[in-house]
């Protein structure tokens, strides 16, 4: 019988190894690989420039599953897999799939925040294109709309709508806490042209039961009603929504790629009357000024509806204060879709002790995979991307893992040439190395980006220090790197990214470069020729 190949999940991570497996194979081997996923459609990645030899620059698009397949020489079946065991794929219509290796690659499932799962088609949780398709609709002439995260997704939502007030709402002290630590967000709130990004925290001083940013008419107390009625799954989790009502996820720029003129078409100013305690940014829109105000160290604890009528919801804040607003916008993470895969015998990390431990990882709660071969403890079973955990063991000593486009694309590529392997009876493996030292590159507030290795130091137990220039106000740039006995093991460069091919030389090479500290920052400093 040919060997049969099935990748489940058509996200990067997926459709990358499937795409690498086909081009892997001998024309003279009888093998078939077929991509399984329950959406029409997957994502494609192009490779736009390669930054360094693990930074890569990709641009995510929505393809006809049907035909990018086809084109391909691969077997798309638009269905759900609900089972892998003993060799065999079982699917949601009954079908069954016999394999001789398989890569699950199903992604994660976006984390809501307990209190905004029952509150209704007000709240919106952003991750896949239909969520995006909702963003849009829901937009449409909204006058305020409350963001919940801190990272990527509400970073570029904050920075491309236009014409609507918003408040942003995070657990953490600063923008870009998935990211930065507050020393760079410092820092980088000048080079992103926002302001001073970190604030202080609402306080009791707020009138209670009003609307803290004011109504743009006349200001009417809100009074309180009971929750609003649950509309979510009856499959959700205390951790999170069943990855069933989503699909794969947009993929970077998202916002000014696909919505950019439905968001730049808002009608009327609303004026914020009342005055409050938080951080306020003035927008550097061409189409509008426009106001965020964010309010940090900060949750939603529950949301109602107003009986006054001025707004659809309102936010009950962990300060006490209240928020009224047109919709909101939550974009809080991921966690792995793995629980379908209870009772399989795959093996799944079950989280850490500690919250130490877990920072040391970050993306823990998946399946379990070694670095070498992206092989799990099942034999001929493999793992790409967002739902595993990467075994620590396995990787170099400067690369973290993240659940990143970047990152789920170098999976699934390393996965592809481990099956290739594998079914061609060889040890499985992984070619090339991919998993020496972290590289991300990508884009806040139209700034390139490009993040290397122990970037903020993360993990690092003994002593070091951090360099940095540029991230004053007027800057258009800024480098910051981290530096362990003289060695670099981690680099920042927002605008200066042509330098990061030298700097994660250096990661890799662990050179001396104690003498030259001041020099690693100067951007006036040609170091690729100086190391040359």
């Amino acid at each position: 019988m040919p060997a049969q190949a099935v990748v489940l999940g058509g996200g990067v991570a997926g459709a990358t190894c499937a795409l690498e497996l086909s081009a892997l194979t001998p024309p003279d081997t009888p093998l078939t690989v077929t991509l399984i996923d329950p959406q029409p459609i997957i994502k494609a990645c192009t490779l736009v420039a390669k930054l360094t030899r693990s930074a890569l620059d990709l641009a995510i698009s929505d393809v006809d599953a049907a035909e990018w397949s086809r084109a391909r020489g691969i077997v798309f079946v638009q269905d759900r897999a609900v089972a892998v065991r003993d060799g065999q794929v079982r699917c949601q219509s009954g079908a069954v799939f016999r394999f001789s290796a398989c890569c699950i690659a199903t992604g994660a499932a976006p984390f809501s925040p307990h209190a905004l799962r029952a509150a209704g088609d007000s709240v919106l949780t952003l991750r896949d294109t239909c969520s995006v398709d909702s963003l849009k609709r829901k937009l449409a002439g909204a006058r305020r709309a409350v963001v919940v995260g801190a990272g990527g997704i509400a970073m570029e939502l904050v920075h491309e709508i236009a014409r609507c007030h918003i408040v942003w709402v995070m657990k953490g002290t600063h923008v870009g806490s998935p990211f930065f630590d507050k020393r760079a967000a410092e820092q980088l709130s000048n080079v992103f042209g926002l302001g001073q990004l970190s604030c202080e925290s609402l306080g009791d001083s707020l009138p209670e039961n009003r609307d803290v940013t004011g109504s743009g008419s006349s200001a009417s107390p809100l009074s309180a009603q009971s929750t609003i009625a649950s509309s979510a799954s009856s499959n959700e989790t205390e951790k999170g929504r069943n990855i069933d009502a989503f699909g794969a996820g947009v993929g970077p720029e998202w916002v000014s790629r696909r919505f950019q003129p439905v968001l730049f078409d808002k009608k009327g100013k609303i004026e914020i009357q009342q005055p409050s305690k938080y951080t306020e940014l003035e927008g550097r829109s061409t189409n509008s000024q426009k106001i965020v105000r964010i309010a940090k160290e900060c949750e939603i604890l529950r949301v109602t509806k107003d009986d006054a009528g001025v707004w659809p919801i309102v936010a009950h804040l962990s300060d006490g204060s209240m928020v009224g607003a047109d919709v909101i916008l939550v974009g809080t993470g991921v966690l792995p879709n793995v629980n379908w895969l209870r009772g399989s015998g795959i093996e799944i990390d079950q989280g850490f002790a500690s919250k130490r431990e877990a920072s040391l990882s970050g993306c823990p709660g998946g399946i379990l995979v070694s670095a070498e071969n992206m092989s799990t403890n099942v034999r001929g079973l493999f793992a790409a991307g967002d739902c595993t955990t990467v075994r620590l063991d396995t990787v170099g000593a400067d690369w973290i893992q993240m659940r990143l486009w970047s990152q789920a694309q170098t999976a699934g590529r390393a996965c592809a040439q481990s099956m290739a392997r594998y079914l061609q009876g060889e040890p499985a493996a992984c070619l090339g190395l991919d998993f020496d030292v972290f590289a991300h590159a990508t884009q806040f507030f139209n700034k390139k980006v490009v993040l290397l290795g122990r970037y903020n130091a993360q993990g690092v137990k003994d002593d070091y220090r951090m360099v940095e220039s540029g991230g004053e106000r007027g800057d258009d740039h800024y480098i910051r790197v981290v530096l362990v006995n003289g060695r670099v093991r981690g680099a920042i460069l927002v605008g200066e990214v042509d330098k990061a091919e030298t700097f994660e030389n250096l990661i890799l090479d662990g050179l001396d470069v104690s003498q030259l500290e001041a020099e690693l920052v100067d951007p006036s400093i040609d170091l690729e020729d100086y190391f040359d």
